[in-house]
């Protein structure tokens, strides 16, 4: 019986987990990145993975003086904090910085506006990157799980072979 539990919780889990990373990858306009530096500390560190979602929108947070938001410059993203508005641009500065940025950022450049962290789990994600991350972190479980679950089936082919002799 606990098993049954536990095989049960588990799968209620990844059914969770694959609708909420389905809706992140299928909504528009929402995102997951990875920290890749310690310039918004200690709001955002080193590891951390931030979902954004459009500015303004229905899931996005307005973009305002104190507002964290991803922006594309050049050919990388920035997450930043806005320190201030000009007209349609944005002057923005790293937490853990002492100068703000040398360029503002126009409007356009805005990719997300910074919804909420979950800590560590960049750290996760480039593991799983790399042939043994994806064979411990995601092979090795659903092995277990569907061996869990096929040894429930197992046992509820015998408990029904015992009841019809």
């Amino acid at each position: 019986m606990k098993m049954r539990i536990f095989t049960w919780s588990v799968s209620v889990l990844l059914v969770i987990a694959l609708a909420i990373g389905a809706f992140l990858f299928f909504s528009p306009g929402h995102g997951l990145y990875t920290v890749k530096s310690e310039s918004m500390a200690p709001a955002l560190n080193l590891g951390d993975v931030i979902v954004t979602g459009p500015p303004g929108k229905a899931l996005g947070a307005s973009v305002v003086p104190g507002s964290i938001i991803t922006f594309q410059q050049g050919n990388e993203l920035v997450t930043h904090r806005v320190v201030r508005q000009e007209g349609n641009s944005y002057i923005t500065q790293g937490d853990a910085l002492e100068e703000p940025d040398r360029t503002a950022v126009e409007s356009s450049q805005v990719v997300g506006a910074y919804l909420f962290k979950i800590p560590k789990l960049g750290y996760l994600v480039n593991f799983m990157q790399t042939r043994l991350g994806w064979y411990l972190v995601v092979i090795l479980p659903t092995l277990i799980v569907l061996a869990l679950i096929f040894i429930e089936i197992g046992k509820e082919v015998v408990i029904l072979r015992r009841n019809r002799a």
